[in-house]
């Protein structure tokens, strides 16, 4: 009996967001973004530290805006049709998730500030890392509607 309903309660749940709102994928996420910085850093000798970090800033804004932003839908079959027009980050915000979209949104922000840190102002690396932050921050801004209410 206490199985039948694990499984009734797992199948309310988006599927399709439901790995990361566990700490393990939080854990995760920064690891790959650790080891992305180590693979860059493996190029230190042509590449500058500044050059890395903006590097690793505008390759993580343009991965997670098309994963979070861009792409509709779901790759699991239970789900097709429900939420075909909703991206990532709709359907993670409408499943209830409260944490882990400002973990989210907390990542880029302190990645931006790592990295602008790093260009020591430089014009012309901190002009193309201040609009990849704000194509990456704004679309996760709370909007005052939902939809379906």
């Amino acid at each position: 009996m206490t199985g039948n309903r694990s499984i009734t309660v797992s199948a309310k749940a988006n599927q399709n967001t439901l790995f990361i709102r566990n700490k393990s994928s939080w854990l995760f996420y920064l690891l790959a973004l650790l080891a992305s910085y180590g693979v860059l850093n493996l190029f230190n000798p042509v590449l500058e530290t500044h050059q890395i970090w903006t590097i690793l800033h505008i390759g993580h804004a343009v991965v997670t805006f098309i994963f979070f932003h861009w792409i509709k839908g779901s790759p699991i079959d239970d789900e097709q049709g429900k939420i075909s027009d909703q991206t990532w980050w709709e359907q993670l915000t409408h499943s209830g998730a409260r944490a882990t979209p400002k973990f989210l949104i907390v990542v880029p922000t302190v990645l931006y500030m790592i990295t602008n840190c790093f260009t020591h102002e430089q014009a012309h690396l901190v002009v193309p890392n201040l609009v990849c932050f704000l194509i990456l921050v704004i679309p996760k801004l709370h909007r005052p509607h939902r939809r379906g209410q």
